[in-house]
C-alpha cells in the first residue's frame, strides 16, 4: 500500500455552468488542490441514449471554463474505485421522453442522481466528517447525513 493509499482526500460536490440548469458531480481531490477524479452522470435526457455515468482520474478543475464553485461534503480514506462502484449501482438516467413529449412522472437529471448518489456515498460510510452545513440537492431530500 502507497503512502497515497494511506492519505485523507477531501470530497467535494461540484458545479458547472450548465445549459437550462447547472451540472453538478463529485470530485475526489486526490493530488495538489484542484486535481482529482471526478465522477458524474452526462448526456441529455431529451437523446435516446440518456446519461452515461463517467469517471475521469487526473481531472484539473482549474482547466474547465464551466466549473463555478465546489462544496466540501468531507472526507475519505477510500479509494476512488470504491467511489466508482458505488456510482454504478446508481442507475444513471435514462431517455424520458416519447413520440408526444416528456413521458409522465419524475424528472431524473444530473442533480436528482447526484442526490441519490451523496445518500448513497454516506450510508455506506464513503465518505466521514460530513459537513453538516452543505444543503442536500432535490426538495425530496431534507437530510442525508
Amino acid at each position: 500500500m502507497s503512502a497515497q493509499d494511506d492519505a485523507t482526500h477531501t470530497v467535494w460536490r461540484v458545479v458547472f455552468l450548465g445549459l437550462v440548469r447547472d451540472h453538478v458531480a463529485t470530485f475526489i481531490q486526490t493530488e495538489k488542490a484542484m486535481v482529482g477524479t471526478l465522477i458524474q452522470v452526462r448526456g441529455a435526457i431529451e437523446l435516446r441514449e440518456g446519461m452515461t455515468h463517467e469517471k475521469l482520474d487526473g481531472y484539473n478543475l482549474g482547466e474547465s471554463r464551466r466549473f463555478i464553485r465546489k462544496e466540501r461534503l468531507g472526507n475519505t480514506k477510500e479509494g476512488v474505485d470504491k467511489f466508482w462502484t458505488c456510482a454504478q449501482s446508481l442507475p444513471a438516467p435514462e431517455y424520458q421522453f416519447g413520440s408526444n413529449g416528456p413521458t409522465p412522472g419524475e424528472r431524473r437529471r444530473c442533480i436528482e442522481w447526484q442526490a441519490d448518489y451523496e445518500k448513497k456515498l454516506a450510508e455506506e460510510g464513503l465518505v466521514v466528517d460530513i459537513q453538516k452545513d452543505v444543503k442536500p440537492l432535490g426538495e425530496k431530500y431534507t437530510e442525508w447525513h
